[in-house]
Parts: structure tokens; sequence; C-alpha cells
């Protein structure tokens, strides 16, 4: 079920979307740029904010027939932050619906979505209640299908958008129609967009500085916590090291992943003069060294990086290994305290 404990809101990565729209169609908008500009990639901000920034926005022009999918069809991997880049590890689409619905409190601050299986189509919805304004609302349906629509060959991916808003005139329902090709419900109550079961097996192909970046951080992490190991124990960290955001780095899940026993994997294991907690604990602490160089990634986002269901968990294990704080690490680290 939604957990709807923190209000709702997104992540400030997300506003860059709307700087980039403003390049695009080269307007100035001093005030509403120097509000954006103002924002870090980790700050969260209050979705009733959001929305009047995108009313501003779509103010500037109101010739225009549905600004917003215009908006939303600029989204890259580097606007929904850490989220997005989690997706783009997942190797079919059922594993990026997956993985958006696991994860999609880093972008909102609070799950609220659902996924589920109708026959012969998979249904991503929202309630009615968590409603962010209608600019906003349309703009997220837009931009998941397009940030899909980068990952997958097939471009018709939905049969169904419902949403919760009024019916808007004849322009904006056509351009909205066209623009998702398929049926376009309003005054539904929930939000949804539906997937058939078919398309759920394409695999995903992208290229992205962005998740690059991430990935090279865990080779160099790994290359330098295994200089001198075999070959098996370095193939032993890349197997944890990406199946920890998924939370799914336990000693079965990784004896699977090599094709082998977990008996054999610890006797194997032991023949090295290694024991798996403390294997799992140096892999952590090796790509938490590396993570702590990326601005853009928080410490709340380094701690899921590593499998820790919060920072909490995270700064506790972290002290116990180095016995300081990372917060105080990673800002020694940055040259931001001495």
């Amino acid at each position: 079920m939604p957990n709807n404990n923190h209000p709702l809101s997104v992540n400030g990565a997300w506003a860059q979307l709307l700087t980039d729209w403003l390049d695009k169609e080269q307007l100035v908008a001093p005030e509403l740029r120097h509000q954006l500009d103002g924002l870090r990639p980790t700050d969260r901000i209050n979705v009733s904010l959001w929305q009047k920034m995108l009313e501003e926005a779509v103010g500037l022009k109101p010739e225009a027939v549905a600004p917003v999918v215009d908006i939303g069809q600029l989204v890259q991997p580097r606007h929904v932050g850490l989220l997005g880049y989690l997706v783009l590890s997942c190797q079919t689409l059922a594993e990026a619906l997956v993985a958006y619905h696991r994860y999609e409190s880093l972008f909102y601050n609070s799950q609220v979505v659902e996924v589920f299986g109708r026959g012969d189509y998979v249904r991503v919805s929202w309630p009615k209640h968590v409603s962010a304004g209608e600019l906003s609302d349309v703009l997220s349906f837009v931009a998941i299908v397009a940030f899909l629509r980068r990952l997958v060959t097939e471009q018709n991916l939905a049969t169904k958008v419902g949403f919760v808003l009024p019916q808007p005139n004849q322009e904006t329902y056509a351009a909205l129609t066209a623009y998702f090709g398929c049926h376009v419900l309003f005054e539904q109550n929930e939000f949804f967009i539906d997937f058939p079961v078919t398309h759920l097996s394409q695999p995903l192909h992208y290229s992205d500085t962005g998740l690059t970046t991430l990935l090279n951080r865990q080779n160099k992490a790994l290359l330098n916590a295994t200089l001198g190991a075999d070959p098996f124990e370095y193939k032993l960290q890349q197997v944890i090291a990406r199946l920890l955001p998924e939370n799914r780095a336990s000693l079965k899940e990784v004896a699977e992943q090599v094709h082998v026993s977990v008996r054999t994997l610890q006797r194997r294991l032991s023949m090295r003069g290694l024991h798996w907690q403390k294997l799992l604990d140096s892999t952590r602490m090796a790509l938490a060294e590396e993570y702590f160089a990326d601005q853009n990634l928080s410490l709340a986002d380094i701690a899921l990086l590593l499998g820790f269901s919060e920072q909490s968990a995270f700064s506790r294990a972290y002290q116990n290994w180095t016995g300081q704080p990372p917060g105080k690490v990673r800002n020694q680290r940055l040259g931001l305290i001495n």
C-alpha cells in the first residue's frame, strides 16, 4: 500500500527539466530562472511550489496548446536523479516498472504508485488524492512515457491513460491523444497507465553519461578494493555491487548469480581466508568511499546504493567500519571542512 508518511515533493534535479525547456524556447524569465538556479539536485520542492513554477512557465507561452507535453519530452535520467539511474540499470521493461515502484520515494519523498497485473495488461496507478495539480500531473505522465520510449524499441507503449482531471478543451485533448498514441480518459477514479503484458519482456537499451559515471565509480572502487585478489573475488564484488541497490546482496542470491551452491561459495571463500560478512562490508565501504566524490549523490542516495534501508543504518555501519561519521569524511574529501 502507498506510504504517505511524508509530504509529497519532488527532487531538485526535476526542476532542471523546466530550466532546459526555458532554454529551448529561449525564454528569459529572470525571476523564475533565479528560483530554479538556486536549487541543488538533492533539494526537495513541495509539489504546490512546483505547480506554481509550472504555471508561471507555461504562462510565458499562452499560444501553446499543451506546453507540458513539450516540457515532458525533454526528460533525461539526470532529471529524475538516482531513481533514473536505478531504472536504467534494469534489463527489461518489466524490471524498470518494478524498480520505479520500489524506489519511487527517492523522487516524490513518498511511495504512492501501485503496480499490478490485470489479465493481458499491467496497470501503474496513483490514487486520486495525490494529485499535485493539473500541470504537474500531466507532466509526470508525459515524462514517464517519454523516459520509457528512450529505453525500448516499441514506441506505442501504453494502451490506455487515465486522469482524475476534468475533460480539457478539444485542442488539448487532441494533443494528449496524439502524444500518448492511445485512449486518454479523464474524470477517472485514479491516475493510471496501462501497459500490455507483451511489452514487458522488451530489453532496455540506453547509453547515459550519468549512469556510465556511476558504473565507472563502482568499477574503480572494486578494482582498488581487490588489488592482488583473484578473479573470483573480483567477480563476487561486481555481483554484490549490482545487487546492493535492490537490497538483494545475500549469500544465497550471490551464489545463484555465480552459478554455485551456497555451500560451495562458502567453501571457496574460506579457501581464500574470506568471510561473507567481511566481504560484503569491505565492498560497501569501498563503494562508499568512491560515491563520496559525487556531489550529485546525497548520503541518503549513497545509503540506498549500498543496500541500506535508510541513511541512519548506513551511518551506523560506516562509523563501525572506520570510527568516523560518513558526513564528516565526505565533507573532508570534498574540501568543505579541514
